[in-house]
């Protein structure tokens, strides 16, 4: 078997709303489906847990695309803040930006807060910030060809 790209990306939220406050509002993702998902059959056997109600959202884009999950039953905790960056889970997520600099400014005056400016990295310019539930986000600008 070989494995091909990679589809999605799935984050657990606490609240939905603030959560697409920030992916839409703030970075600028186009929602291509929301919905409530109660007592699904599938989504319960592929979670392995019973009596799921959940808002899921899916956003538009290219690649891998990004879905968010709010469970409303069962309730989870926040996880992502208590993690510490060599902890073993899911890093980080990263978006391709033209321009590290200016996606840096223009999400700075914002309100957003970064974990640190634009960095050279010697393979490409980065940064990183926190979204709403704590998970990491890097803003990768690419290399110029």
């Amino acid at each position: 078997m070989k494995l091909g790209e990679v589809h999605h990306i799935a984050i657990s939220v606490s609240d939905m709303d603030k959560a697409l406050e920030f992916y839409c509002g703030i970075l600028g993702l186009d929602v291509m489906m929301d919905m409530e998902l109660e007592n699904d059959p599938a989504i319960e056997a592929m979670f392995g847990v019973k009596n799921i109600k959940m808002r899921y959202v899916l956003f538009t884009g290219k690649g891998a695309r990004l879905n968010l999950l709010q469970f409303k039953n069962p309730k989870g905790e926040n996880m992502a803040r208590k993690l510490r960056p060599y902890d073993h889970a899911i890093h980080h997520i990263a978006f391709v930006v033209d321009d590290a600099e200016a996606a840096y400014k223009e999400l700075s005056a914002k309100g957003v807060e970064f974990i640190c400016p634009p960095k050279d990295t010697g393979l490409a310019k980065a940064n990183a910030l926190r979204g709403p539930d704590g998970v990491v986000i890097e803003l990768f600008q690419l290399p110029m060809s």
